[in-house]
């Protein structure tokens, strides 16, 4: 019975959790990729920026779960109950058995982010960019940005994910950077990016770059990383991660 049990950032890959009770439990920020939770009672529980990538969730109960930002790519859910689930910002992508009906079924399910088979498939029309970051602002100004470039060693996704206060197994630190000193920010990983967040939305993005280019799905090394706040009401936070990001990393800013 894990019933309202609290696993937040929990590593649990590859495991069985087939018809478990896990009715309003916190599973915010878990990593528990191509797990078995087939038949899992699901109803209520906290998902948030959970990465569940290639779960089976084949007839599991997510009535009313929150999967806000949740990663479910190539993810079984073929007869899963999404009933009232937030699907604002949750990747979809590549999922297996997901019909229109149960799309339709989730609250914030035009937020979902779909690829661009099934938005062919069920019917749909949507935008990748739109769905991940949301409508782009109308803005008078340009943006605040910041590059901070690595002059000597440059770090990985190991390093990066430290700043989340979280480790990848499949992806070591080599602890020769400064990112945990980062971690009181209060820094999230979205999607591909980071971001610092503002009740529940991003002000502040952290995006690795290669080359001067914004990567994804890249495991590094990288060149540097942009910090970039498209309104102008976050510059004071903006310029506070700046400031912290060039003394705890000795990176060299470029603005």
């Amino acid at each position: 019975m894990l019933r309202g049990a609290d696993l937040q950032r929990a590593h649990l890959c590859g495991g069985y959790f087939r018809g478990c009770d896990l009715r309003e439990a916190n599973l915010s920020k878990t990593n528990i990729t191509t797990s078995d939770f087939r038949d899992a009672n699901l109803a209520g529980a906290n998902l948030t920026g959970a990465d569940w990538s290639g779960a089976v969730l084949s007839g599991a109960n997510l009535k009313d779960a929150n999967l806000s930002r949740a990663r479910l790519v190539k993810a079984r859910l073929d007869g899963t109950d999404l009933t009232g689930a937030n699907l604002q910002g949750t990747d979809l992508r590549g999922a297996h058995g997901l019909s229109a009906e149960q799309l339709a079924s989730a609250s914030n399910h035009e937020k979902a982010i779909l690829d661009e088979r099934m938005l062919v498939s069920l019917g749909r029309r949507g935008d990748q960019t739109v769905a991940r970051h949301g409508k782009p602002l109308r803005k008078k100004r340009a943006p605040q940005q910041a590059d901070l470039l690595f002059t000597a060693a440059k770090p990985s996704l190991g390093d990066v994910l430290l700043m989340c206060g979280s480790e990848h197994p499949g992806f070591r630190p080599t602890g020769n950077f400064g990112f945990a000193e980062l971690v009181d920010l209060g820094i999230e990983q979205l999607d591909d990016y980071f971001a610092l967040c503002v009740n529940g939305d991003p002000a502040v993005w952290i995006m690795p770059l290669v080359r001067g280019q914004e990567v994804v799905h890249h495991p590094g090394p990288y060149d540097g990383l942009r910090l970039l706040a498209d309104d102008r009401s976050h510059q004071q936070l903006w310029s506070k991660c700046v400031a912290r990001f060039e003394k705890c990393l000795g990176v060299l800013a470029v603005r």
